[in-house]
């Protein structure tokens, strides 16, 4: 059996999904929730103006936000109240739509079957050659005549069989279209009044919508900052650096947004101004001044210029094609002193809880000046709270970040 052809308005046949009683009763739970917000709004609002007479800041306060509550409850109840109909009449249109659908499409299946058998016996009638008379009658013209006739005849009478079944394969399909026809109208009220009552409604600020996007662009960031925590260990390199840099300050700067909104803790935003802060550089801004300290900062305070980083991530990048191990073995060959994890076994450990060498471990217990040995104590600690701290952060935006990122693109609020 071929496939059904579309109803005459383009439409392939079929019963309409969905459950019409669970959006019958969804509507009018919908408006009975908000009948009961409305009289509870009502009920608190009798209770703020009729309630015991009494002075003081803190009655005031109370009052101010109750009238808060029950204004937004009872619009909010008011709100409801108007969208709730709405929805459950569409869940009643549809229940009528499905329940003469499920008699018309079988119908129109059973006709298209019969239209099939049709069709194939009018191309059967049409194929078919002309009986033409044998033997002793094979040239007689009245027998040869009426054999074209009975052929023409056999013919005409398949293709009106053909075409009636047709027909009536149509008529039914056409009310499948005026099932189709209601159906849609009362979708389009429906929509039509929820978008109406939308707009007298409740609505997002857009402070509201831009809160969406600054947490997706925060998970974002989580991502970035933990790629380039992991580079500036392995490679490093002021690009790296300041890459890592860009990320933290932009990050700090949507976490104070965050905490000023209520979406972010304390400890949030601890950790983003621990992350941004050079601590870990307070040992080169307190012996080698300013300059020096911004350039340890970016990561530049082994001697490596922005222009050399650029050519050894351009040469590592041609030389390895898409091969990790070999790139990063590029990287580390033109760049030793680079990354964090410079030395084997323990060497590794000190270089990367302290960013300093044996050299520098070792000029340590000669240094007489002693802000300069407490700003290279600092310095090392600043890799506990300052690099390690990053981390945590990261990881955590991260992992928590993610169960919601999907949500957000597919129904972002920006």
């Amino acid at each position: 059996m071929a496939a059904m052809e579309q109803s005459p308005k383009h439409r392939d046949i079929h019963v309409l999904e969905g459950d019409a009683m669970d959006i019958y009763e969804r509507g009018s739970d919908i408006a009975s929730l908000g009948v009961k917000m409305t009289l509870a709004a009502s009920t608190m609002e009798q209770l703020v103006d009729n309630g015991a007479e009494q002075e003081g800041l803190w009655v005031d306060k109370l009052t101010e936000a109750s009238k808060e509550v029950y204004q937004e409850l009872d619009r909010a109840g008011s709100h409801y109240m108007r969208v709730g109909p709405y929805v459950r009449d569409y869940g009643s249109a549809l229940s009528t739509a499905q329940s003469k659908m499920r008699g018309v499409v079988p119908e129109c299946e059973r006709l298209w079957t019969i239209y099939e058998t049709k069709l194939e016996a009018y191309q059967d009638a049409l194929a078919a050659p002309v009986a033409y008379p044998t033997g002793e009658d094979a040239d007689d013209p009245t027998a040869r005549s009426q054999a074209e006739s009975a052929k023409t005849t056999a013919v005409e009478t398949a293709r009106e069989a053909k075409d009636l079944a047709y027909r009536n394969w149509k008529a039914e399909a056409k009310d499948y279209d005026t099932a189709y026809d209601a159906w849609w109208e009362e979708f389009e009220a429906a929509c039509n009044g929820i978008e109406t009552a939308n707009g007298k409604g409740l609505e997002d600020s857009w402070l509201d919508n831009l809160d969406g996007l600054v947490e997706f662009v925060q998970t974002v960031l989580s991502v970035a900052g933990l790629v380039l925590a992991a580079l500036a260990l392995i490679v490093g390199g002021p690009i790296v650096g300041l890459l890592a840099l860009i990320v933290g300050v932009v990050a700090l700067g949507l976490t104070i947004y965050q905490f000023a909104r209520g979406d972010a803790s304390g400890w949030d935003l601890g950790f983003a101004i621990v992350g941004v802060l050079p601590i870990g550089s307070l040992g080169d801004f307190a012996s080698g001044g300013f300059k020096t300290g911004m350039k340890s900062w970016v990561g530049m305070s082994g001697g490596m210029s922005f222009g050399d980083d650029a050519a050894r991530w351009s040469l590592s990048a041609t030389g390895s094609g898409l091969n990790p191990k070999a790139w990063v073995a590029n990287m580390r060959g033109l760049a030793p002193e680079a990354g964090y994890l410079a030395g084997e076994s323990f060497e590794i450990v000190g270089e990367f809880l302290s960013t300093h060498g044996d050299d520098t471990w070792e000029a340590l217990g000669s240094i007489d000046h002693l802000p300069w040995t407490l700003a290279h104590i600092g310095d090392t600690m600043g890799n506990y709270f300052g690099v390690l701290p990053g981390v945590v952060r990261d990881t955590v935006g991260l992992f928590t970040g993610i169960p919601g990122t999907y949500e957000q693109l597919r129904w972002p609020t920006y």
